[in-house]
């Protein structure tokens, strides 16, 4: 979100917009943002009995499964 706002400002600044969607999103096609990875190592010593994804913690029905990130 600190790296979306940084943009949002700059362009608001600067009126570097291009098109009216632009505009309305504060954000240019051509800006880019830093993917997150988040990385769970477990050290227990028993085996993991627990979810491994998302979809995993989740109780949606399977027909919705597609339509979920699954990280």
């Amino acid at each position: 979100m600190k790296e979306y706002k940084e943009l949002e400002a700059k362009n608001k600044k600067y009126k570097n917009y291009k098109t009216k969607h632009e505009f309305l999103s504060k954000f240019q096609k051509t800006d880019r943002l830093h993917p997150i990875v988040t990385i769970c190592i477990y050290y227990g010593e028993d085996e993991w009995d627990g979810p491994r994804s998302l979809i995993d913690m989740l109780d949606i029905p399977e027909e919705f499964e597609s339509l979920i990130s699954d990280y």
